[in-house]
């Protein structure tokens, strides 16, 4: 599945499933010591749990889950990732999210973020998307301002799908 955006200014990035092959390009940004920082998990530190990873998003139809590569347009190489979980019996969905360390500061995260925000809004009946980010993240919550999440409680941010809904 592709997801794209007909705004011509998110145009620059797509979104897509994983691939066996992505594993490499997966655990090179997640392995960066920044990514690590904020994202604690065994994906982050180990090539054979990132391929796990991967091989479990590949083989398996997860219904309520979603998982995606975000790929620069021109090249078409993976510079980054949305994570998505849905939480328990709720219709709010949990997500994290990193990008390269070449392709930071660029709006390459935000423009993902939007791109994904439109497609959960209008093919998902979900109400809201929680991140919860590291307090010290600043880079992550200025984007997480910067695409109208709002901060009801410290540290997680939600942003409300019915804003999006067509």
């Amino acid at each position: 599945m592709l997801v794209k955006s007909s705004v011509p200014s998110l145009q620059d990035i797509y979104l897509r499933e994983f691939r066996i092959s992505d594993v490499d390009e997966f655990f090179n940004i997640a392995h960066d010591h920044q990514v690590k920082a904020f994202v604690p998990y065994a994906y982050t530190r180990f090539k054979q749990n990132a391929k796990k990873l991967i091989d479990n998003y590949v083989t398996y139809d997860f219904v309520n889950d979603f998982y995606f590569a975000i790929i620069h347009a021109e090249s078409h190489k993976l510079v980054g990732a949305i994570l998505s979980y849905r939480l328990a019996a709720s219709k709010i969905i949990e997500v994290e999210y990193f990008i390269g360390k070449d392709y930071r500061v660029h709006g390459y995260m935000n423009k993902a973020l939007k791109i994904f925000i439109s497609y959960m809004a209008n093919s998902t009946d979900y109400e809201a998307l929680k991140f919860v980010v590291n307090p010290c993240n600043n880079l992550s919550i200025q984007i997480l301002f910067s695409i109208g999440a709002v901060d009801p409680e410290n540290s997680v941010y939600y942003y409300p799908l019915d804003w999006d809904r067509k």
